[in-house]
């Protein structure tokens, strides 16, 4: 299993297509994402703790596949939304320092801005 931290004690713990968001201090869990349509690759928590983006890539038979990034509130288990995908497969994910901005980076060298409060895509920057 792979973990990313934010700076309000929260942790998040993914592996294949599953992801838990804990409290640090008690161990309560605060957030379990089962059952995605491909292994979570890479996730990243905003750094108030209230949501989570979680990177994941197709089944190897999904041909037209290309990944998808899905946004999650926390606490629950309700997906946000599915922020757009890149034209070769998503590599990464992060959340901008005061967490107004979500960064998905994609294998073809091009990074993706979207807004975190409702997912409205800005600018790509390219030949990263």
């Amino acid at each position: 299993p792979k973990g990313v931290r934010s700076e309000s004690h929260s942790i998040c713990v993914f592996s294949v297509n599953t992801a838990c968001v804990f409290e640090i201090e008690t161990g309560r869990l605060l957030l379990n994402v089962k059952d995605l349509p491909g292994p979570i690759s890479d996730a990243s928590l905003s750094p108030d703790g209230t949501r989570l983006v979680t990177v994941c890539e197709p089944p190897a038979y999904n041909i037209g596949g290309r990944g998808f990034a899905y946004l999650w509130n926390i606490p629950g288990v309700r997906e946000i939304m599915e922020l757009g995908r890149h034209s070769l497969g998503l590599r990464s994910t992060a959340f901008s320092a005061d967490g107004s901005r979500i960064y998905t980076a994609g294998w073809e060298l091009k990074v993706s801005v979207f807004n975190a409060a409702d997912g409205e895509k800005g600018n790509d920057a390219d030949n990263i």
